[in-house]
Order: structure tokens, then sequence, then C-alpha cells
């Protein structure tokens, strides 16, 4: 799945698809935005997916997968209602976040709720916290899950209390650089949330340092030259989890919620 076209989402595709077996390509359609080399990269990509089974996914949707749920609830700058779910309190206290409209690609992003048996997990991808806020206000449509799979890096521009700490998310995961996402603001706001329990992150925060960031266990990589470590995610339909960080091999198991 290619949520949009930032080089960091799609830049890659061409090398694993040379790498490994792929029979299937989700993406959000045609691009709609331009600049940053996008026609480029989308010119290439294209060229791939021919070859290959392809569709185009809306919000709404379900992305068949043996044993789970995948649902899209943001795709395109589109969002499923909201229409449906509890009030979100934190509505009527938070301001929205002013949309950031130099850099539509980033909103563009498809997002997914995954559900195995009781387990939950909400990866927007790269959503804006103007667009995050208009996911979750007023109503709350995704509702509680054990992972929140943090948006757009950890960069704040993706942050809005309205969507961090509505979710009652157990953990969350960054997927930030040494030097990108990241940044200190969205520390504060994510420990904040009611039943966080910890923090992993891909790479250790430069700009959060050490008081911003989560202890060394719960980083892959510590140093500013990646090492390419990983953090695993295993999911078990009693709503009990795993994550174990690939650099020491330490791991952790979080327990059903009752």
């Amino acid at each position: 799945m290619v949520s949009h076209y930032d080089i960091d989402h799609v830049g890659d595709v061409a090398a694993i698809l040379a790498a490994m077996p792929v029979k299937h390509l989700i993406d959000n359609g045609p691009p709609q935005t331009t600049g940053k080399g996008i026609e480029g990269r989308y010119k290439t990509y294209a060229a791939v997916y021919d070859k290959i089974d392809h569709a185009v996914v809306k919000p709404g949707d379900k992305i068949p997968i043996k044993g789970m749920d995948v649902s899209v609830v943001a795709a395109a700058t589109k969002l499923v209602s909201n229409g449906a779910g509890a009030t979100n309190p934190l509505c009527a206290t938070t301001a929205a976040p002013e949309e950031i409209t130099g850099d539509l690609e980033d909103n563009m992003s498809i997002g997914l709720l995954f559900t195995a048996g009781k387990f939950r997990m909400l990866d927007l991808s790269d959503l804006e916290g103007a667009y995050s806020y208009k996911l979750m206000c007023p109503r709350n449509p995704i509702g509680p899950v054990d992972v929140y799979h943090v948006n757009v890096h950890g960069q704040a521009k993706g942050m809005t209390p309205v969507l961090a700490q509505a979710l009652g998310a157990r953990v969350a995961i960054m997927e930030n650089g040494a030097r990108k996402g990241g940044d200190p603001p969205a520390f504060p706001m994510l420990r904040a949330a009611p039943g966080m329990e910890d923090i992993w992150q891909v790479h250790s925060s430069m700009a959060a340092g050490k008081d911003g960031n989560p202890p060394e266990d719960f980083i892959a990589n510590l140093d500013p030259q990646c090492q390419g470590k990983w953090l695993r995610l295993t999911a078990r339909q009693d709503g009990s989890f795993t994550i174990t960080n690939s650099r020491n091999g330490f791991s952790k198991t979080y327990k059903a919620r009752n």
C-alpha cells in the first residue's frame, strides 16, 4: 500500500517490487498535488503497477486481509464520517489546528484502522493536525485503540489532542528519523493521553533530547547514522500484543484489556 506520493512513502516501491513478490498494490488514485518531484515519482510508480493488480481506495472501504478487518478512514483528503461515535469532549476545549496549505500531499494519506479480534490499531500515515481534527470532531468515529501509530513521524504539524488523547491508546509507535519528526511538543501530548503506557520509536529524536525520548530499550536506532534496526508488533485475537526491539532483543507484552 502506498499511502501518498511523498518520496519517503513511494520512492523505493520499484526496488521493493524487484526484491520480493507482490500481487496487489493499493493507493489513493492519481496525484492531485504538484511539486517536490511528485509527477516524476508517480510516473515511475505507475509503470510498475500496470503489471500488477491495482486498486484505489476511499474512506469506508475495506482492504481484504485474512484474519483481520482493515478499514479505510482517510484517503485523498476525504475522511470517514464522524456523525457516528461518542462525542469527543476535547473538541470543545481544543482549537482546530491551522491547515498548512503548502503541503497538501500529506493530507492525501490513506489512513487505516486495523482490527484483529479485540486488538485495534490506528495508522493515519502523514495526515496532518487540521485533518485529524476534522476526523475526530465533533464525534470520535474511531473509538478506543490499543496502538496509535503517530501521524507524520511525530512532527508537531501532525499532532492534536483531539486525536492523540481521545484514542485511549496504550502504546504509541513513532516512525521518526533522528532529525525528522520526534518534535519536542509531541511527547507531552502523547504522555498526557489517558491510558498511555509507553512510546516506542524507530529512532532517537535529536531534537527531543534525553528528557523527551523514551528509555533506550524502546528505541530501535540510537545512533543518528541509522543502523536499520526495526520494531516488530505481534498482535493476538484476545487483544494482547507484544513489541520487540531488533536492536537489543528487548520485548514487552501488553496483556489484554479486561
